[in-house]
């Protein structure tokens, strides 16, 4: 029932952050302007960035429909390549940064300067948690769509593993000058239509995604990619996700308990994806202790990310409700 939870609120979640993306970016949409993408300049939503992103979508669903075998598992490629293809023969691509970028770099070849703020470090432990958290359900997706178990001794040790090379992973960048990394949840999209989880790919996926960040020009690439084509992309992916949680939630008994359990965290999870900044006045701080103000807004990026906090409701409440109605809640037919 959490796991489930997890999933789906998830998945609402990310599909939000890819539709903002597929608008022409979510600094444009926050902070209001033109978002630029190559040279054009149009406002978000614009009729432009739309049709560029739905060329991909588009893309994507015509090819799982009348594609070979090997096109539908190449789909989300494709799909990419071909609305990479429209954006640079429409203009919308920006080579200045391709350009710009070294033809090789690695970390560490430059020299920063380290120091540690002391007001800082409740902020960026919290998140960190933050992140181990967000890296639980991507776990679960993978588990689900490579039809491993996603219960049991044997998938906590995945939990850990996972959280652990999440863990790794973050303090990395932080000592490269980055930000604590998450697992990319879209991965789970891209398992479900290519029929593969090996961890043999997965190895070559790592050995190619090194490789990509050392010669900058392939990653200054990717990063050019316009925002409405990846936009595009993501929907499709994130809406994989939540099948993922609506199938582990269909195995779910629909005893009156579990379903006034699931009610609470789905109902503060919907709640929260919708009006994000609900949370915003409650621990609102405005003195002058660096610490307490980057602790409370830890706190308020905890709470005010709707799939950990409605995935910590829904566990809590699994954990003091007693379970003492085992059978399902067969009073739905009853008129």
């Amino acid at each position: 029932m959490v796991t489930g939870t997890l999933l789906l609120l998830l998945a609402v979640y990310l599909s939000g952050n890819g539709m903002k993306n597929w608008g022409g970016g979510s600094n444009c949409l926050q902070y209001g302007g033109g978002c630029s993408t190559g040279s054009h300049d149009f406002e978000w939503g614009s009729r432009a960035y739309i049709g560029l992103g739905f060329c991909t979508f588009i893309s994507i669903v015509i090819i799982n429909l009348v594609g070979s075998p090997i096109m539908k598992s190449s789909s989300i490629i494709l799909g990419l390549v071909i609305g990479c293809i429209i954006s640079a023969a429409c203009g919308y691509w920006d080579a200045s940064g391709i350009q710009a970028a070294p033809a090789a770099d690695f970390l560490w070849t430059k020299n920063y300067t380290y120091s540690v703020d002391g007001s800082l470090i409740l902020a960026l432990l919290l998140m960190f948690i933050v992140e181990g958290i967000s890296c639980i359900p991507d776990i679960l997706a993978t588990a689900e769509a490579s039809h491993e178990k996603t219960s049991g001794v044997e998938f906590q040790s995945r939990i850990q593993g996972g959280i652990m090379c999440d863990a790794l992973g973050s303090l990395l960048a932080s000592v490269g000058g980055g930000l604590p990394m998450v697992s990319q949840a879209a991965n789970n999209g891209v398992i479900l239509l290519t029929g593969c989880a090996s961890r043999k790919a997965g190895w070559v996926a790592a050995v190619l995604l090194i490789l990509m960040g050392v010669f900058s020009k392939i990653s200054a690439t990717f990063a050019a990619l316009p925002l409405p084509v990846f936009g595009g992309m993501q929907v499709f992916l994130f809406g994989t996700i939540g099948v993922a949680g609506i199938k582990v939630l269909s195995s779910v008994p629909w005893t009156r308990r579990n379903r006034f359990i699931l009610s609470c965290g789905l109902g503060w999870g919907f709640a929260g994806t919708v009006v994000s900044s609900w949370f915003d006045q409650i621990l609102a701080y405005s003195g002058s202790n660096q610490a307490l103000a980057g602790f409370l807004e830890g706190i308020d990026l905890i709470v005010e990310t709707p799939f950990i906090f409605g995935a910590i409701i829904v566990c809590f409440l699994n954990l003091i409700i007693p379970d003492g109605n085992k059978e399902p809640d067969d009073t739905a037919g009853v008129v």
